[in-house]
């Protein structure tokens, strides 16, 4: 049997339909060659959660949302359908987390728990929220920026009880400082002035030709050199004097007749002076030759 072109055309289509219905959704997680089971957690805010959303176990997608819904009877709560993998059990006490990341969409992320007994399909899972890492900037933010709030708010009522006098008064106070400086800055300027007038004076006077510190300089001069002169003039006489002396004392000496003249030129003292060393020499002699000739006399009996 011969098909049209244009029903085989058709069947073409339907199957690459087929197929790319089921490519896509196999991988958003979904497989056809399994059974899924449905279950169902309650949000207070869906945070972007839509169907189609991955369900992972640590990081493996293992089933997909299937429905959220908003539930009038439970205050408007969200209510969310999963369809997980039917070989994957779902022990009781097991949580369903929504998780939010800044690079990712919105997925639900299941722990699974350890327990003997496990959820039927249709339960209802224990839910909570996985912070990521948005919800954890804004955790940590939070309390730095309600303080800084608070900081902000303390200064602006302490600038608002500031009242305009005040400031008028402070301002007041600043100027009459910087005036006060002034006239300090004038006077002392005024007294340095007059200070390097005296010593330019003071410069002046010794700087003078008549009565600076050179014709004084000039006559200390003079004068220690008079006073040099003086003294070594006398020094001079002195030794002069001295030498006379002592020239006369040699002629006296030499010529005269007194006692030392007689010593230098008589020649009867020198020999006087040898014939007594000679008879002192004999007489130590005989002494030691016979001593008993002289101790005798004084130990005899009368």
């Amino acid at each position: 049997m011969k098909f049209s072109k244009e029903l085989r055309v058709g069947i073409f289509a339907i199957i690459a339909i087929a197929v790319f219905y089921v490519g896509f959704n196999y991988l958003k997680g979904k497989n056809f060659l399994t059974n899924q089971t449905v279950y169902y957690a309650i949000f207070d805010d869906a945070k972007g959660l839509i169907p189609s959303n991955p369900v992972v176990v640590n990081g493996v997608p293992v089933g997909q949302v299937l429905t959220v819904d908003l539930d009038p009877t439970n205050g408007n709560k969200v209510l969310v359908g999963l369809e997980v993998r039917t070989d994957l059990p779902l022990p009781i006490g097991s949580e369903a987390l929504l998780s939010s990341e800044i690079l990712s969409s919105t997925a639900i992320v299941l722990d699974i728990k350890t327990g003997s007994e496990n959820h039927q399909i249709g339960d209802t899972l224990a839910s909570g929220v996985n912070l990521g890492l948005t919800d954890q900037i804004t955790t940590t933010l939070t309390p730095v920026v309600d303080e800084l709030d608070s900081t902000i708010k303390q200064v602006n009522n302490f600038l608002n009880n500031l009242n305009n006098q005040r400031i008028d008064s402070i301002f007041s106070e600043i100027l009459a400082t910087g005036q006060n400086l002034n006239v300090a800055t004038a006077i002392l300027q005024m007294r340095l002035a007059e200070s390097m007038d005296g010593i330019n004076t003071t410069l002046a006077n010794l700087n003078d030709a008549q009565t600076g510190l050179r014709p004084i300089l000039a006559k200390l001069n003079a004068a220690a050199d008079t006073i040099s002169s003086l003294e070594l003039q006398q020094t001079i006489d002195d030794l002069d004097e001295a030498v006379i002396s002592l020239t006369g004392v040699i002629d006296s000496a030499q010529y005269g007749s007194g006692t030392l003249a007689m010593l230098i030129s008589d020649s009867t003292l020198y020999t006087n002076i040898n014939t007594l060393s000679v008879s002192l020499d004999s007489l130590v002699n005989d002494v030691n030759d016979d001593p008993r000739k002289y101790l005798w006399p004084l130990g005899r009996k009368k």
